[in-house]
């Protein structure tokens, strides 16, 4: 359990079993991995990292009383974003959904040289022979990943919902909160079944509201035309 399901391939292509794969549209577009792409953003680097914890503090505190999770891969390093789920004590029958989402915006030198090579980058690639991220690896896996238990800055998008799951209310905020636990998707799927581990049992009626809002809205979704395909993760 939590083995990386791409290690057999990484030591095969290391051990030359397997060639290595030609990333030819990444190469074409400049897309570099590591952070050799960032060496000259040494300077916003150590600001960006070095002065989030000095700063944190000029933002509001968000999502008090409130658990959120993330639910991610057992690989995932990068935590970008967390939710919570419950019934709406104000509509009955409807619900009150909150997603929280990782946001460099709070200190980021808009405009810079190092703005502009990220903007380039455009998104980070999750791929069989490893990730390559949009940010600089201590920025994306460190000083804003929403690990469990450390604050960082953040946007947070409330819902809520009636109980036909019309959307009554969308409210956005910009503050700072730390996300109460880092969850995988093996963790939700066990607890959502009644087997939950001690990380997830405190979370699995907030699962099961989740599952029940997210069932009810792909059923809204096909009644009004959508087309679902299954197909696995």
């Amino acid at each position: 359990p939590g083995a990386d399901p791409r290690r057999a391939m990484r030591l095969a292509g290391s051990w030359g079993m397997v060639p290595k794969r030609d990333a030819f549209l990444l190469d074409r577009a400049g897309y570099e991995g590591g952070d050799d792409w960032a060496a000259g953003g040494g300077k916003y680097l150590s600001e960006l990292s070095g002065g989030l914890s000095a700063s944190l503090g000029e933002l509001p505190g968000l999502g008090a009383g409130k658990d959120f999770v993330s639910i991610d891969p057992d690989t995932t390093e990068d935590f970008g974003d967390a939710v919570f789920v419950r019934e709406s004590p104000d509509n009955p029958g409807g619900f009150e959904a909150s997603v929280v989402l990782a946001c460099p915006a709070w200190n980021w030198p808009v405009g810079s040289a190092f703005d502009k090579q990220v903007l380039r980058r455009s998104s980070s690639l999750y791929l069989p022979e490893g990730d390559f991220y949009m940010l600089p690896r201590r920025l994306c896996l460190e000083s804003y990943s929403l690990r469990a238990g450390a604050e960082r800055p953040v946007m947070l998008l409330n819902f809520t919902l009636d109980n036909d799951l019309n959307l009554l209310r969308a409210v956005p905020e910009l503050g700072r909160m730390a996300v109460s636990a880092n969850l995988s998707l093996a963790q939700c799927e066990a607890a959502l079944a009644g087997d939950a581990d001690e990380a997830s049992a405190a979370h699995a009626p907030m699962l099961k509201c989740a599952l029940e809002l997210a069932q009810g809205l792909r059923r809204k979704r096909i009644e009004n035309g959508a087309v679902i395909t299954e197909r696995p993760d």
